[in-house]
Formats: C-alpha cells, sequence, structure tokens
C-alpha cells in the first residue's frame, strides 16, 4: 500500500471538505497532517483541475442605478451600496451565484459565487485594487453568512494560482472580510500578476452547528424525543432540560457538572467556604462540592428560575453571550471555566458521538442534542452506561456494553477484567490459560476474583483460555477448551464444531403455540394529500417548459422536467404527506369479537402512563375505564404520521407485528423517515427487493415487525373481501386527487370524476364507479367524514382479511401425529401449523410449511464401546437425549457414566443437503495471485534450464504437513528428500507489518477476529514450525510481488498468457429473469418503443415434478468423475 495509514483510508472514502472538517472536529484531530493533505486534494481536484464553463452574459448597467446580484435562478435582486442622498452607487462588479451544493450528512451548505468585472477595474492586477477587494468580500459574504455559532470557510480560485486560497473552517463570528484579505495578503505577496478578469470564483461553505434555544413540551406533538410523556422525561439517565430562553446548553452543563461534585450537608459546607465571599455555583467550581439541598432543588421542574440564574452566571463566567443560540461552538469556554470535557451524542446521526473532546485527563460529561424541523435542544445525560441500555460503558472508545469481560480496547482488558490497564514493554504470559497479560499488574488481576454489583466474578483465567498455536480466544463457559481444534468452525445447521469441510443437512422447523398466543398485530392505513412538491433551495424551476419530443404528450420528458437549480431529478416531484392515518388492533384474545369503534380489549387496546405498567410481560392493571383499552386510534391532521409512530413505539406495544397493504411501495416509508428524523431510531434489519421495504424490525426493546399484505395477498384490497368470503365488507370509492389543503374542511356536493382517479380505473371499474357517483349526486359529501369512513373500512377490511388468512393457513398446517414411545405406549403429538406471518411473502411460508410439516431431521450421535464408534439415531423422551441400544431407550447422560464408553459429536441429517453459500470448496479456498506467483517461479526455472514443479491448488492440490493443519500455497520434493515449502502472504491475512504499521494490536480481521498483531505472530510461528519439522521455505508477501507484477514487462506478460479458472459453484447455474439487459441506455425514437423480452419460469414446475439432489456429494478435480449425488423421488437432475 503506498500509505499504511488506517487514517488516511478513512479520510480517502471522505469525499467533501465538509464532512472531513466534521470529522476532525468529532475526533480530535483539527490541524492534523494527513487531514489537511486530504482537503488540499479535494480543493484542488475541485478548483483547479475543473473547468468553469462561462454562463453569464456581458451586462451593461445604465449608471446611477443600483447593481444587480443574480441569484441561482436567474432573477436579480438589489445589492447596491448608497453614500450620500438616495443616489445609488455604481459597483465595479457584478457577483453572481453559480451553484449552491448542500451535504444532508453535516447540513453544510456550500454556495459558489462567479465575479465579473466592468470596465472601471478590468485589465488591473488583484495587487493594484487591493484595498477595494475588502468591499466586494463584504458583499461575498453577506450573501452565504450563517448565524455566529456556525462555522465558515471561504475558497478563492483562479486559473493563475497554483493552489486556491483557502480560508480555514472557523467560526463566522470571527469570518469577516479582513480575514479573508489577510489570506490573500500571503498569496498576492508572492503572486502579483494575477489579473482582474472574469475567471475569479469565490466558494463560501457554512456548516450548520447544532443549537439549542427555548424549548416547551407543550409546543410540539407528543413523540418520543418531544413533547409530554416523552421518553426521555421518563428516562432517568438524562438530566431533563425545560426552559423558555436560549440556555438550555449552559443549564444542561451546570446540572452535569453539579451531578459530578461531591454532595454535602449544609453544616458541611458552611465549614468548607469558611464565610468566604461568593456565590454557591462559584464555590462549587472552586471545591468540586455542593451542598445536596442546592443541587436537589435545582433538578426540581418547579425550579426553573433557579436553573436560569445558574446559567447566567456560567455563560458570565465563560465569556459566552445569552442573547444567541448556543451551539457546539460554544462548549469549549466552559470546559475551561469547570476544568471538565464534554462528549456531545446526537439524535440527528442515530444517537452517536458528534463531538468528543481532545482533553481525556479531566472529568467528563456527556451532553444530548435533539432536533426536529422546526426546534434544537441540549438535555444532559447523567448516566451514559443507563443512556445506552449498558450495563457498563468505555471512556476510551466511546462504547456501551452489557458483560464486563468481552469488552477490550487501549485501556479496557479482557484479560484482567479491569478498566485502565495500560499496556506495557513487559508482558506476562499465563501458564494456565496461555493468554498474555499486559503487566505483572495485570497478571496478578487476572488470578484474582472480583465483585461486580454485589456478584461474584470468577477470576478471568477461569473464564477463558487461549489457543498456544491459532491464538483463538476460548469461552470455558460455552465449551471444554480442550475440546478445541486449530482451525475448527462452528456449523450453522446442526451447531457442531468441524475442521475442514463438512457436509450437512437442511432442518426442519417447529413452532412454540405459546408464543404465538403472546402476538399482538396492528392494521393500518395512511391518507396523503400530494399538493406540494421537493424543492430545492432556490426553489423548482424545470429546464425546459416543453421540447419537441414531449409538447404532444401529456406530461413533461425527464430532461425538460429536470430542475436547472440543482439538477435533483427529485426535485419538483409531487410529495406525499400523511394528514390521516387509522390503526386498530388484534390478538388472540378479541381476533373473533367484532370491532367497532367503541371495542376495547385488555391485551392489545390503546393504554396512557397509568396503566402501561408491565411485569413479566404482562400489564400490572386493567386500561384505564372510558378512556382506555380501545382497539382503534385515529390521527388527523399535518402531523398525523408522528403521532403514529410515537404510539406505535410506546414500551407497551412491543412484540407487535403492523400490517398494511402495498405497504412496501408506499405506508413504510413516511414511518421509516419518522423513526429516523424524530425518535433517532434506525431498524435493524431491513429487506429490500430493489427500492421497495419488504420488511422491516426494530429491536431497541420494542420487537416490531412491520410486514406488507400484499406480499401474501396479491390482489387489490378490494377483491380480499371476495376471496375470503367476508360478504358484508365491500370497498368504496374516496377521491385521493381531492385530499389537498384547501379541501380539508370541504362540505357540498360530491367531487369530479377525475378527483377518484377514474382515468386510471379498469372499464368495469369505471361502469361500476359511474353507476355509484351517479346515485350521490344529490347528497351532500363531508371531506372529514368521508376520509374517515374510507380509511376505516379498509383498515376494517385488511384486518379481517388477514386474520382469515391466518387463521386457514394454520388451521390447514395443523396434523397430528403418533409414534411409540421407550415404554412401548403409543402417544399423539399435535403439530402445530405454521403461522404465515411470521415470515415475509407467500414463497417463504410454502417453504416454512415445507420445512415444518414434509421435511424430517434426525440427529445423529457417535457412541463409542470399547474402541468401536458406532452412529445412533437420538431421540428425546421427555425433555432426556438419549439413543436405543439393544432394544432399550438409554440416556446420554448414563452413557457418559459407563465405563469404556464415550458420547462423541453429533450429526444433523434429512433428505436435503445444504449447499454451502461459498461452495463446496468454502474451506479449501487459494488465491489467484499466489498461482501466478508459483506459475512464474516454474516459468523462470523452465527459462533457466532447470525446470521445477510446484504443487499447487490447481495441479494437484495444496500440500498438508504431516500432523499438523497446515495447508501450503505450493510444495517441492526432490529426489534427495529435499523438501521446500512455497508460501504466499496475503498483506491483510497475515498481518503485514510494513502495510499495517499502525493500531496493530487493535485492529481485528473481520472474518478470524484476530488482531493484525496476533495473525503476524502465528505467521512467524507457524514459519518456525515449519523450518523446525526440517522443511526449506520460500516466502513472498503480497505488496512485494504487486510491486514486481507493476515494474516488470515480462512478468505482466506471462500473465496475460495464463488461464486461471476458479472452482465451479452450483450457485452460478442459477442465473436469469430480467437481470441483464441486451443494452443499457437506448433513447426511442418517434417510430419505436422499447420493449423486453421474457421467459415463463419453470421453476415452480420443477419444485413439484423434479428431482433433487440428496445425501453428501463428491467433487471431481480436473476429469469428471461419476457423480454420487442421490436424487430424492419424483424428480430428474
Amino acid at each position: 500500500m503506498a500509505d499504511n495509514s488506517l487514517l488516511k483510508d478513512i479520510l480517502d472514502s471522505l469525499e467533501d471538505p465538509d464532512t472531513i472538517q466534521l470529522f476532525a472536529a468529532a475526533n480530535g484531530l483539527v490541524g492534523d497532517v494527513e487531514v489537511e493533505n486530504r482537503l488540499q486534494e479535494l480543493e484542488w481536484e475541485r478548483h483547479i483541475d475543473k473547468l468553469w464553463q462561462e454562463v453569464v452574459q456581458q451586462l451593461d448597467a445604465p449608471a446611477k442605478q443600483p447593481r444587480m446580484t443574480l441569484d441561482a435562478d436567474d432573477q436579480p435582486s438589489t445589492s447596491g451600496q448608497f453614500g450620500g442622498g438616495n443616489e445609488p452607487v455604481e459597483k465595479p462588479y457584478f457577483i453572481w451565484k453559480k451553484d449552491t451544493r448542500t451535504y444532508k450528512k453535516n447540513l453544510a451548505l456550500d454556495t459558489s459565487f462567479k465575479i465579473k468585472f466592468n470596465d472601471q477595474w478590468r485589465g488591473e492586477k488583484l495587487v493594484d485594487i487591493y484595498d477595494n477587494l475588502h468591499n466586494m468580500f463584504d458583499d461575498v459574504l453577506s450573501q452565504a453568512r450563517g448565524s455566529d455559532a456556525d462555522l465558515g470557510r471561504v475558497v478563492v480560485s483562479h486559473p493563475n494560482l497554483n493552489n486556491a486560497i483557502v480560508v480555514p473552517l472557523q467560526s463566522w463570528e470571527n469570518l469577516n472580510s479582513d480575514t479573508v484579505m489577510s489570506e490573500i495578503t500571503k498569496v498576492l505577496n508572492s503572486n502579483e500578476n494575477i489579473p482582474v478578469d472574469d475567471h475569479l470564483l469565490v466558494t463560501v461553505g457554512s456548516i450548520s452547528m447544532m443549537k439549542g434555544g427555548s424549548w416547551s413540551g407543550n409546543k410540539l406533538a407528543v413523540t418520543s424525543l418531544f413533547g409530554p410523556g416523552n421518553s426521555l422525561m421518563r428516562k432517568k439517565s438524562v438530566l431533563y432540560v425545560e426552559n423558555d430562553n436560549n440556555l438550555c446548553l449552559p443549564i444542561a452543563i451546570g446540572l452535569c457538572f453539579l451531578k459530578t461534585c461531591k454532595k454535602v450537608d449544609a453544616n458541611t459546607w458552611e465549614h468548607l467556604i469558611k464565610g468566604n465571599p461568593g456565590t454557591i455555583l462559584e464555590h462549587a467550581i472552586h471545591h468540586k462540592t455542593v451542598p445536596k439541598w442546592y443541587y436537589g432543588n435545582l433538578l426540581k421542574k418547579s425550579r426553573k428560575k433557579g436553573q436560569t440564574e445558574m446559567a447566567f452566571q456560567l455563560c458570565r463566567k465563560a465569556g459566552v453571550p445569552v442573547d444567541r443560540y448556543l451551539g457546539l461552538n460554544d462548549i469549549e469556554p466552559f470546559e475551561n471555566l469547570l476544568d471538565v470535557s464534554v462528549n456531545v451524542v446526537s439524535s440527528r446521526v442515530g444517537n452517536k458521538f458528534v463531538r468528543v473532546a481532545k482533553e481525556t485527563e479531566r472529568t467528563c460529561l456527556y451532553l444530548y442534542h435533539i432536533e426536529s424541523e422546526n426546534e434544537k435542544h441540549w438535555h444532559g445525560i447523567s448516566s451514559i452506561q443507563g443512556f445506552f441500555n449498558g450495563s457498563y460503558f468505555c471512556h476510551t472508545c466511546l462504547k456501551p456494553y452489557k458483560t464486563k469481560f468481552k469488552h477490550t480496547c487501549a485501556t479496557s482488558c479482557d484479560v484482567c477484567l479491569y478498566d485502565n490497564c495500560i499496556e506495557t514493554e513487559t508482558k506476562v504470559g499465563c501458564a494456565s490459560c496461555s493468554r498474555v497479560c499486559r503487566s505483572l499488574e495485570c497478571f496478578k488481576r487476572h488470578k484474582v476474583g472480583k465483585m461486580v454489583h454485589k456478584e461474584k466474578i470468577p477470576p478471568a483465567c477461569e473464564l477463558w483460555h487461549q489457543c498456544k498455536k491459532c491464538r483463538v480466544k476460548l469461552s470455558a463457559a460455552k465449551r471444554d477448551p480442550k475440546l478445541h481444534a486449530c482451525g475448527e468452525w462452528q456449523c450453522s445447521s446442526c451447531a457442531e464444531y468441524h475442521v475442514g469441510e463438512h457436509l450437512c443437512f437442511q432442518k426442519s422447523y417447529s413452532s412454540d403455540p405459546e408464543e404465538r398466543k403472546k402476538k399482538k398485530f396492528i392494521f393500518y392505513d395512511f391518507e396523503t394529500r400530494q399538493d406540494d412538491i421537493f424543492q430545492c433551495d432556490q426553489g423548482y424551476t424545470p429546464s425546459c417548459i416543453r421540447c419537441r419530443e414531449c409538447a404532444k404528450k401529456e406530461r413533461q420528458c425527464a430532461s425538460c422536467r429536470l430542475c436547472q437549480n440543482c439538477q435533483d431529478p427529485s426535485c419538483g416531484l409531487h410529495q406525499h404527506k400523511v394528514n390521516f392515518a387509522v390503526l386498530q388492533t388484534s390478538c388472540h384474545a378479541c381476533e373473533k369479537n367484532e370491532l367497532n369503534k367503541d371495542s376495547t380489549c385488555s391485551e392489545c387496546g390503546v393504554r396512557c402512563n397509568k396503566c402501561s405498567q408491565m411485569k413479566k410481560l404482562k400489564f400490572v392493571r386493567s386500561p384505564c375505564p372510558d378512556t382506555c383499552g380501545h382497539r382503534e386510534l385515529i390521527f388527523r391532521g399535518e402531523d398525523a404520521a408522528q403521532r403514529f409512530c410515537a404510539y406505535v413505539t410506546q414500551p407497551h406495544v412491543k412484540n407487535t407485528i403492523l400490517i398494511a397493504h402495498n405497504a412496501k411501495s408506499f405506508d413504510l416509508y413516511p414511518i421509516l423517515e419518522v423513526l429516523i428524523d424524530r425518535h433517532s431510531i434506525r431498524p435493524d434489519k431491513i429487506i429490500y427487493n430493489g427500492s421497495k421495504v419488504m420488511y422491516m424490525h426494530i429491536a431497541n426493546k420494542l420487537n416490531l415487525t412491520f410486514l406488507d399484505s400484499l406480499n401474501f395477498l396479491p390482489m387489490k384490497l378490494a377483491k380480499i373481501p371476495e376471496a375470503f368470503g367476508l360478504e358484508e365488507l365491500s370497498k368504496g370509492f374516496f377521491p385521493h386527487f381531492f385530499n389537498t389543503k384547501e379541501h380539508q374542511t370541504y362540505v357540498g356536493s360530491y367531487p369530479a370524476l377525475e378527483f377518484y382517479g377514474y382515468n386510471f380505473m379498469s372499464s368495469g371499474e369505471r361502469k361500476k364507479f359511474v353507476t355509484w357517483h351517479a346515485s350521490k349526486s344529490s347528497e351532500v359529501f363531508n371531506f372529514q367524514e368521508e376520509m374517515l369512513k374510507y380509511c376505516r373500512s379498509d383498515v376494517d377490511i385488511l384486518r379481517r382479511g388477514c386474520i382469515a388468512f391466518r387463521n386457514t393457513v394454520l388451521q390447514a398446517t395443523t396434523i397430528e401425529t403418533s409414534h411409540v414411545q421407550p415404554d412401548g405406549t403409543i402417544s399423539t403429538t399435535i403439530v402445530d401449523g405454521v403461522d404465515p406471518f411470521d415470515y415475509v411473502t407467500i414463497a417463504s411460508v410454502c417453504m416454512g410449511i415445507f420445512k415444518t410439516l414434509f421435511l424430517k431431521h434426525n440427529l445423529e450421535v457417535e457412541i463409542t464401546r470399547d474402541q468401536t464408534s458406532t452412529w445412533y439415531q437420538m431421540e428425546n423422551f421427555e425433555g432426556v437425549k438419549g439413543v436405543w441400544l439393544d432394544g432399550k431407550w438409554v440416556a446420554l447422560s448414563d452413557l457418559e457414566k459407563e465405563e469404556n464408553t464415550a458420547v462423541g459429536k453429533q450429526h444433523l441429517r434429512s433428505p436435503i443437503a445444504v449447499v454451502p453459500s461459498e461452495g463446496y470448496a468454502s474451506k479449501e479456498n487459494y488465491s489467484k495471485i499466489s498461482i501466478q506467483w508459483l506459475e512464474w517461479l516454474m516459468e523462470r526455472s523452465r527459462q533457466r534450464g532447470k525446470p521445477v514443479h510446484i504443487r499447487h491448488a490447481l495441479n494437484g492440490g495444496e500440500y498438508r504437513v504431516p500432523d499438523t493443519n497446515y495447508r501450503c500455497d505450493g510444495f517441492v520434493e526432490n529426489p534427495k528428500g529435499k523438501r521446500t515449502i512455497y508460501e504466499f502472504y496475503g498483506c491483510v491475512y497475515h498481518g503485514c507489518p510494513d502495510c499495517f504499521q499502525q493500531d496493530r494490536s487493535d485492529v481485528k480481521h473481520p472474518a478470524t477476529n484476530q488482531t493484525l498483531d496476533e495473525l503476524f505472530k502465528m505467521t512467524k510461528k507457524r514459519e518456525r514450525e515449519l523450518k523446525e519439522l526440517g522443511y526449506n521455505l520460500v516466502v513472498v508477501w503480497e505488496h512485494q510481488f504487486r510491486y514486481q507484477l507493476e515494474k516488470n514487462a515480462d512478468l505482466q506478460q506471462f500473465i496475460n498468457t495464463l488461464d486461471l479458472q476458479d472452482r465451479l459453484d452450483p450457485r452460478d447455474s442459477f442465473f436469469g429473469g430480467r437481470t441483464n439487459a441486451i443494452k443499457l441506455h437506448y433513447k426511442a425514437k418517434e417510430d419505436e418503443t422499447i420493449q423486453y423480452y421474457d421467459f415463463t419460469s419453470l421453476y415452480p414446475w420443477t419444485n413439484k415434478y423434479c428431482r433433487y439432489p440428496g445425501k453428501e456429494q463428491s467433487r471431481a478435480r480436473g476429469v469428471l468423475q461419476k457423480s454420487k449425488w442421490q436424487c430424492q423421488k419424483g424428480t430428474k437432475f
């Protein structure tokens, strides 16, 4: 690698300067050499190599007229200066806003301005008009300036400059024309030939930093982060701040600081201050001590006045203004005043850290910043581990964890289970567990147990062991370390450990009827208005009204519709905004009951804070009479989606499946947007089909599953009643296009046909609709009532149809089976049916039915008696595992006690084999580049007249070193008995010390979970062992061979002649569908249409009528051999 720094790899992945600046600020890297180098690279690429196109035309403004500034959509705005009297003074320059670019990740905004000069300055040198440039830059900055708490920077580019002039990122409070001119002066002193022409480009960047101001719970709707009853108010680890001024940041900092201070009684406090003058806060800052009564009063919600006074004192002593919102840039003065470090967690980035203090020796405070479209606010965090729902928190790597001995980093040690365990040069190895301690003190702690939360933890030496050969860490609680074998892996199907290849089988499914009874369902539907459009900051302006190609069509073509300001295809599209939602609930207790607007259920009905407390997954009390327990909720207004999400994310709704019809293409998108923006909740799993969300699951102690009923019932919602015989239900008509802002309170005659989507209906639907619409001609249409009636009817159809579908599948798949018990009796077992909503699509339901009812697997266990091993089928009898021996059933636990008897491995068998995801040769992988190197060595030996045949993976298989688990890339054994092993070391897999020089003890390989140091030490240990066995070693590192490949023309030519083929992978044969386009892009002419070819799929037919391979497989290398696959009855293969 050209640069061995992990930091450089991270910086190379970042594409814009503002993101890099934010990353540097969050990680204490501002001014770092690598950061500055990356910023210079981006500025060079963006402002020098890019050829700017001249767009503006020469403007001849009349004298005595205010000079106009062209904004992005070419609309003039006055920017003239007026001197004495009211006469405008003509400026010798035009400022044209050329481009604006927004970075959503950090709310950064880059605005590029082209400066065009008139004859007054044209032909001069910039150095000649130096004094006049101040006014010009004042005008430029005024058009892109952020608030004082935001960050800004300026980049000045010109073709005559070798490098762009960069004014570094800094507070807008300090950024002005003087700052810009001081940077320009440095350049003009050495380059005085820069002309005044039309090629001067000024780019002004601004980052909107987090700010906090007044925040009142009554201002916003009920959600998890905002509003009355939000989750932050109930979270004990949050110091909740509610104020009506701009001081939420100092209040949060003050409360967090006082939380860390020592609490004393009144007498001790009086003795401590000894009558010295000063406020309580001043003494608290000096002594790091606070009276209990003072701190207790500040925490009371009724003491806002005391919090405000404390905030004013902090701001005055820190020199921070109180007349504006305070953001990230204002934290440092408080740090210096209180001698603390402040880290900030933000909901905007998914509850991740956006500010990490540079000083690590100080006491650390944690703040929480929340943000919505309208407000920003600060809260304090009293317990960071409680905030992240963890038992512990590492202040070094800023990560929560729940198990003490499973976390390791630069200071937290999993060898001695202590924090602040510093690694030293003197390391001590433990002879008992083979682990390496960081120091002698670490070794002493390693051998002694400890108490954690009143729980005695045994010595770390007894918890974990480490293999001396492969250095894999082994959990003693999970498995006896003596059973470990180097190179082993655990099969996900049978859960057994294996070395090398292992052929396993498909496992059957089973279900738990008790878990099924705990399931709750929410069926919902959204109504949206579409009278708003997505617009960029400059507003949507189409590139062209109509071109020749789309003039005769109903809609504009994509080229004409594209916004000329931002060039974003989404700009100008109609925006779906949820303004009405209905949800209905169902569970095992109420699914058979009728549902109307007054229906209730004590299990799945709506609950408030008073009646929603749970203990062991059961409600402590019944729903509040009259107000709670209802099975239907209605949400109206522009915040309908927010209130819907606020309800379903409440703790008592957990373990619920939420279903909507066509959710994958519509309903899940506003939900996903609100969950991320308003709740800072990221789904832990999403299954996409293209851009459609097929499945979404939210863990986060909620266990919410979002499904689409269309994946199970592929029909229109109107067809569901007929499909399930729900004769009393019918879907009505609703004017979706009538749902606009102006029609929300409409009462009058029924809307016209086009508002109902008449043009998009089939002929049969049109006929039915026209008849219905004509029958309503004399009736009054109340928009709100009709929307409720329609949406409620849709949810009712959906709920009843899905429940009927679920019960039908459950009933059809519930069967009885009989088998003989060990005592000779015949028992009958009911195989519980398959719940379709445990799956994602109807296809996966079918597979679930097959694996539950038809696929039977057996567990076989190896039993060795008198040194003879035999495999027996294992069975369960009343929860005890055993086998049939000599006609009797014997428990495995009894066999383990017998002498000369050993119970060995277990093996899963079923009629269908599992095809490994990485192919049957996944455990014998090789790299093409290693084969290229070995072939080149053989070619070089032939050229010298002393040909050598090196055995490798493609000409005889990799050589296995006897009595070891080692396989070698290449092997040669000459007639004299001299044995040579050739090893190609991949730099990543072997921890190359040249390519990876930093963080070698922390960075782990994702496949092996071993650090770079451990990988390299294992490589050198392997070399020593092979040499001790009498082998000669020839070694090359990957970066060495790649360098040869780059420089050696003969080697390049030879590599091009090699035909190296990958091993056959059965999955490669599953190829087809419309995955390959005949032509990737084609613009059809007026007399042409674009078509696609499709072929009728034989996949379902193959599944039903054809044969599938069963039993184990055998592989053929080189010359094909007769296959040993055994086909199952009913198919051809």
